[in-house]
């Protein structure tokens, strides 16, 4: 479910104009072309269990961005949280999101070893399989 989870955010980031890979990723031709969006599962909080079953799982997604600076880390960093940090009872791809929050403002990380600036939000999400 959870790379399901990860295609149903990055198809909502692409329709608010940001491109996202999903998985982690060091492949770039050049510095111009490094401004990326990279979405990876994070541990989550326990799920919420009806009769013996996981009714609706709670994972974590983090949204990385990368640019040649800061503020373009920032900026992209502030559209997917716009895009994606708070929404409620929607359905994205084949599931049903109760909720998709932001669990942190975006957060500056510092340049990664290509010197890349980075700008990263956490994510929780709820979600069930529709039927």
């Amino acid at each position: 479910m959870a790379s399901a989870i990860l295609d149903d955010i990055a198809g909502k980031l692409a329709s608010s104009g940001v491109s996202a890979t999903i998985g982690r990723t060091t492949q770039f031709v050049a510095p111009q072309d490094a401004s990326s969006v990279v979405l990876t599962e994070t541990g989550g909080v326990d799920p919420e269990f009806t009769q013996q079953s996981a009714a609706v799982r709670r994972p974590g997604v983090q949204v990385l961005c990368r640019a040649t600076t800061a503020a373009a880390a920032r900026a992209l960093g502030e559209q997917c949280y716009l895009a994606v940090g708070n929404l409620r009872n929607t359905t994205l791809g084949s599931n049903f999101y109760r909720a998709i929050v932001a669990v942190q403002e975006p957060i500056d990380l510092g340049r990664d070893d290509r010197g890349l600036w980075r700008c990263a939000v956490n994510l929780r999400t709820e979600v069930s399989k529709r039927a």
